[in-house]
């Protein structure tokens, strides 16, 4: 079912294991949720980083199913679900504990909670600046230093949120070409 493969070993021909994995195949990548360090599909971190593996599927549904299986065993596993290009492009799919998916990066709880702490750094901007000016004619400058530089953060951060949900835009459309 699933081959499990040494990402670098200098005694196999090719040595890398990005010219080994066929076009069809599917790659899959293990780590821990807490620390992101690279484990095996056990869970358990390899002893040096030359030992480190992933695991080839030679269908999307085998890997899913592989995945939901070791996280439902080891809720402390997230497993990256790649193509055949491997860690080129994000992973199509990341499963992890359904317990800890609202902590992941592009979760939706993320993105509204950067949303609302960026829309309210725009709202308490002008308000800044203004007691700058009602009180001092600017001379203060804190304030509408700080009120110009919470304009640009917020912006800041909505536009990440933008990126975020243009990659899952462009991630699910992967994933539809390979279902």
């Amino acid at each position: 079912m699933a081959e499990v493969l040494r990402l670098y070993d200098p005694g196999r021909r090719p040595s890398n294991w990005v010219d080994i994995v066929r076009p069809t195949q599917f790659v899959v990548f293990c780590s821990d949720v807490d620390t992101g360090g690279t484990t095996d599909a056990n869970g358990k971190p390899f002893p040096s980083p030359g030992a480190a593996t992933c695991l080839i599927f030679d269908t999307l549904n085998d890997a899913r199913r592989f995945c939901e299986t070791r996280v439902a065993e080891g809720p402390s596993l997230r497993l990256e679900v790649f193509d055949a290009r491997g860690r080129v492009e994000s992973p199509l799919l990341v499963i992890v504990d359904p317990a800890r998916a609202a902590n992941l990066d592009g979760g939706v709880r993320s993105l509204r909670l950067r949303k609302w702490v960026a829309l309210l750094m725009i709202a308490v901007a002008p308000v800044l600046i203004w007691y700058d000016f009602a009180t001092s004619r600017g001379s203060l400058v804190l304030p509408s230093f700080l009120g110009v530089s919470m304009v640009v953060a917020g912006l800041r951060i909505l536009f990440m949120n933008m990126a975020v949900r243009e990659a899952e835009r462009t991630r699910r459309a992967r994933l539809e070409r390979h279902e």
